[in-house]
C-alpha cells in the first residue's frame, strides 16, 4: 500500500521536531518510526526533547498504535525529558493522550505555536541553536 499523509523532521541540538501533514497510514507511520529512532540515537547521550506540530494533521488509521508504542517506549527509555504538542483539536489532544501513557518519564505540555513550544523548553533548558544531521 502507498503511504498517506506525510512530515517533516529535524534536529535542532537536543530537540527533534516533527510538522505532521494529513491523515497517516500504517506505512507512513512506519517510515517515520524508522527516522525517528535515527534521530534519537543522535541525541540520546543527553535529555532530549520533541516538539510535534498537529497543526496540519487529519489523525490516523487504528493499526498504528502498536508500532507508535513501541518507538515512544524506545524514546523513553534514551534520555527523552521533555515533550510539547502544538494541537489546535481537542480530538488530537484526546488521541495522543493514549500514545503518551508509556512516556513515563517525560514532562509533557500542550500549546498552541511553535514559539510558545520553544519558550517552554527555554524555561526547562533546552535551547535550539541551528539544525544538525543525525549523528554529528
Amino acid at each position: 500500500m502507498r503511504e498517506h499523509g506525510t512530515y517533516e523532521m529535524g534536529v535542532y541540538d537536543q530537540i527533534i521536531t516533527l510538522k505532521v501533514f494529513g491523515a497517516w497510514n500504517l506505512e507512513t507511520t512506519k517510515r517515520w518510526c524508522s527516522e525517528y529512532r535515527d534521530h534519537i540515537q543522535a541525541v540520546k547521550s543527553n535529555p532530549w526533547a520533541r516538539i510535534i506540530d498537529l497543526t496540519f494533521w487529519q489523525l490516523t488509521t487504528p493499526d498504528v498504535w502498536e508500532i507508535v508504542d513501541d518507538v515512544n517506549i524506545f524514546a523513553n527509555d534514551n534520555n527523552q525529558k521533555y515533550e510539547v504538542v502544538i494541537c489546535p483539536l481537542s480530538i488530537q489532544k484526546e488521541i495522543l493522550g493514549r500514545a503518551h501513557q508509556v512516556l513515563t518519564n517525560v514532562e509533557i505540555e500542550f500549546c498552541d505555536s511553535l514559539p510558545e513550544a520553544y519558550q517552554w523548553l527555554a524555561r526547562k533548558g533546552l535551547k535550539h541553536d541551528e539544525m544538525r544531521a543525525p549523528g554529528t
